[in-house]
């Protein structure tokens, strides 16, 4: 009856992936790891779908970096 300290437990596909590109954490901890990265990306490639409708959604995506030529 305790919340899981950040990093404490991880997902299968988080485990998984190597490089680190699937991170698991409680959204609603100011401290945690996965809220730090969200806040650090809010103004770039951050964002939600279909956030602008109010869903409160649970997933957040970070687009892709593409080199302006």
């Amino acid at each position: 009856r305790r919340r899981p300290v950040d990093g404490e437990m991880d997902t299968a596909c988080a485990a998984a992936c190597s490089k680190g590109a699937i991170l698991f954490g409680d959204m609603n901890n100011p401290e945690s790891r996965i809220t730090g990265q969200i806040k650090n990306e809010a103004e770039g490639r951050n964002f939600s779908v279909l956030e602008e409708i109010n869903t409160r959604p649970q997933v957040s995506y970070l687009t892709k970096i593409r080199n302006k030529a």
